[in-house]
């Protein structure tokens, strides 16, 4: 004998919600919020996901004012378009957007952080990946720096580290990406400041992205054993 069920005293009392009524369940349409923390010592990661349609997701990470957050977005897999885009915006708000990733080209933000507290980065389609459900994988990387931003940290602000430990006569490759099989893009010698920008484990080592003061800011990846 069947039960009959009120879906829409159900979804009148549980708004968007995921409901369950009757013994039937509803898919869930609210927001997914996830919370991000770095390991111990480090100052980033990254985080991967699928988001399909009309869903969208918070990765909240707590951050002090005048901290600068570095994120960048990167499609892994989708059967469509690809168009996956991020906003910074305050935890559990709307609004107002530090950066608007559908007005970004190259999906990377570096904002100064204007309040101590939490702060999301919101995932989300556009166009028709989203009106038609398609689904886009992607992957974050995610680093909080000590605040002032690039241009501070190559006049002596910021995260500052200093390279040691080089062989005499030798320099410290300045890498393309973490791991000896990107290409180098720089070198730097025992005692030169960097800015370090984030950090992660490839395989048994652990690499640092940074910024060298030596060459008008240009970034790289450098092993960390190398960074004091």
């Amino acid at each position: 004998m069947y039960k009959r069920i009120d879906l829409t005293r159900c979804l009148g009392a549980l708004g968007l919600a995921a409901a369950i009524c009757g013994g039937w369940a509803l898919p869930a349409l609210a927001q997914d919020v996830v919370r991000v923390q770095f390991q111990s010592g480090a100052t980033g990661t990254t985080v991967n996901g699928t988001i399909v349609g009309r869903e969208y997701r918070d990765y909240v990470l707590s951050a002090q004012a005048g901290q600068t957050m570095i994120a960048s977005l990167e499609v892994t897999a989708t059967n469509g378009h690809g168009s996956a885009f991020f906003n910074i915006l305050p935890a559990g708000q709307d609004f107002p957007a530090l950066y608007n990733g559908s007005t970004d080209d190259d999906r990377r933000a570096e904002v100064e952080l204007p309040e101590s507290g939490d702060w999301a980065i919101r995932v989300y389609l556009m166009g028709n990946d989203r009106d038609a459900d398609r689904t886009v994988g992607y992957s974050i990387d995610v680093s909080i720096a000590a605040g002032g931003g690039s241009q501070a940290g190559a006049s002596g602000g910021g995260n500052t580290m200093r390279v040691t430990g080089v062989p005499a006569n030798d320099v410290l490759n300045v890498r393309s990406g973490p791991g000896t099989g990107n290409r180098v893009v720089g070198a730097l010698a025992n005692g030169d400041s960097v800015r370090l920008l984030g950090c992660e484990d490839v395989g048994s080592s652990r690499w640092c992205e940074i910024e060298m003061m030596t060459d008008m800011g240009a970034r790289g990846w450098v092993n960390a054993r190398y960074l004091q």
